[in-house]
């Protein structure tokens, strides 16, 4: 399909969810089953399409920006002895002087030492456990450029706190945090009390309090990714580069989630799931989520992330979550519009499914959780190397790709609410049925 054949056919879908759902509503009533079977396979459709779309409008700007480039400014020098770099305006310290990361990806896989050096591109040790094989570093100018992929955002790292990786990036960092798991220590052991300060020569003695600390310690992980490319595409660069960046972003950004979601922080980061802080609740009926639910696990949540809380739903929860009503028989569950980034919506909270949580029916399949409470610690940046020896004998050339980060939970346990007895947490998910 032409790119305008897919822009036609992304209006045909809209058109059709659009009445799909203005004639459940005309009716006053919900969607029947032919209806949601129709529905879900055209939001799956669109889905995909968007994702096509966004790859083709980004080859083809792309493709006009090197057009363009080739007759404003002359390339680099190629010669076999010591790089040259023709001066540039637009050279800088975050790009290392390259117009692309294209460019930068052609000196890499083709072993161009001599270019990068002179660019100023620092070699490091893959020492991350891994292999003991370098890398070249991204430039930085390039890897938010790597790591956006069209109609791919993170789940967990658009929302969580991000320590950056400063002067020694792979090094423990340790976070004050404060322990709020005692009755009456809501404030993490400092005592508050009023004091009567009358205007006398004397001063009000204000009680001395230990506050009570506890330690979080994030230190980055490596996570290696491997991509297999056609030597033939290798050899052109201009094609190879949009493929690269999206295979590279996606596995990264896939791996990050998982991670952080669902990781159990052996040599890799502590996903929410296994946070210490974590709040369980006991769903009413077996291998499903009802309302009641809802209600139970927001009642759990802490007060103060009420406004920036999502819940992160299993994929294969979406069916259930979009028909459940409250006790009236209204509908709590509202569409999104993911062509304009809107969420889909539950009890007003935005909902997002991923596959990388637990499967309906089991432990962790719907999370409730404030991300900001969630610590991201990054590492070095990401570092790229290349071999042609791998997968010599398909005619493949092996890119890796390594990137270090770690992840943990910032709040050390369920939280005491001033009452002495509420326990809440900004992280909550739904367990399986009590056992009676």
């Amino acid at each position: 399909m032409t790119l305008q054949e897919m822009l036609q056919r992304r209006s045909e879908i809209e058109a059709e969810m659009g009445t799909i759902l203005e004639t459940a509503a005309g009716e006053n009533r919900g969607r029947n089953e032919d209806e949601r079977k129709r529905y879900d396979e055209l939001k799956t459709e669109l889905a995909t399409l968007d994702s096509d779309i966004a790859e083709r409008q980004e080859i083809e700007a792309d493709q006009a920006k090197l057009a363009q480039r080739k007759t404003e400014a002359p390339p680099i020098s190629r010669s076999a002895g010591p790089a040259v770099i023709v001066d540039r305006a637009e050279d800088s310290d975050e790009t290392k002087g390259y117009r692309s990361f294209g460019e930068f990806l052609h000196d890499v896989v083709h072993h161009r030492t001599g270019e990068l050096e002179a660019h100023g591109v620092d070699y490091r040790e893959q020492s991350m456990g891994t292999t003991t094989e370098g890398g070249f570093l991204v430039p930085t100018g390039f890897i938010d450029t790597v790591l956006e992929v069209p109609g791919t955002k993170p789940i967990v790292r658009s929302r969580a706190t991000v320590i950056p990786a400063g002067d020694r990036p792979d090094a423990a960092v340790e976070m004050p945090a404060l322990d709020q798991t005692g009755a009456g220590n809501m404030y993490g052991g400092v005592a508050v009390t009023w004091v009567d300060e009358e205007l006398t020569t004397e001063i009000a003695t204000v009680p001395e309090t230990d506050a009570a600390f506890k330690k979080v310690s994030v230190q980055a992980k490596g996570v290696q990714a491997l991509v297999p490319l056609a030597n033939k595409l290798v050899r052109n660069t201009t094609q190879a580069e949009p493929i690269v960046r999206r295979l590279l972003g996606s596995a990264v950004i896939g791996a990050e989630d998982y991670a952080f979601l669902s990781g159990d922080g052996n040599a890799k980061p502590t996903g929410v799931r296994s946070s210490t802080g974590m709040i369980y609740v006991n769903r009413t009926t077996a291998s499903t989520v009802t309302y009641a639910d809802l209600l139970t696990m927001l009642g759990k949540l802490h007060p103060d992330s009420v406004g920036s809380a999502v819940f992160v739903a299993s994929q294969s929860l979406l069916p259930t979550l979009s028909d459940i009503k409250d006790a009236a028989g209204n509908r709590i569950y509202h569409d999104g519009d993911p062509t304009k980034g809107i969420p889909s919506t539950l009890l007003g909270i935005p909902v997002v499914y991923t596959g990388k949580v637990a499967a309906k029916g089991a432990k962790g399949d719907l999370l409730l959780v404030d991300f900001t409470y969630y610590l991201i610690k990054d590492g070095v940046g990401l570092t790229i190397s290349a071999s042609e020896h791998v997968r010599f004998e398909t005619n493949r050339t092996v890119i890796k790709v390594l990137r270090s980060v770690d992840g943990k939970g910032w709040v050390t346990g369920a939280m005491y609410l001033e009452d002495g007895v509420t326990t809440v947490s900004p992280y909550v998910g739904l367990d399986i049925p009590a056992v009676s």
